[in-house]
């Protein structure tokens, strides 16, 4: 199942700014995607093994393939077009045969 992973601390502003959007994504993505929060300052080790050098940060994690990163506060809308971009079969991926028909008619 892919799964959002949310790194913050309890005085960063700007992650206070993506944690109601966070819980709102959560909600609407229910069943689909899981949602993790890493506090920083309670479990450094954790952020030490993702290399996570500012926050907020945001990994988006697909069931293949690499994860995104995404470091700052977010809009809602850009949250959500990392999220769609996790979940298989959403519609956002195209197909290689989709790919490779495009570049034929490009050329």
């Amino acid at each position: 199942m892919p799964a959002v992973i949310d790194f913050y601390a309890d005085w960063c502003m700007p992650c206070r700014m993506v944690a109601p959007l966070l819980n709102q994504l959560s909600a609407e993505y229910d069943g689909k995607v899981k949602f993790y929060k890493i506090n920083t300052e309670k479990d450094p080790e954790v952020a030490k093994v993702f290399s996570i050098s500012s926050i907020p940060t945001l990994l988006f994690i697909t069931p293949t393939g690499k994860p995104t990163v995404v470091r700052g506060a977010q809009s809602i809308s850009s949250l959500r077009k990392n999220i769609e971009k996790t979940i298989p079969g959403s519609g956002n991926e195209k197909s290689l045969i989709q790919k490779l028909f495009s570049l034929s008619k490009k050329n």
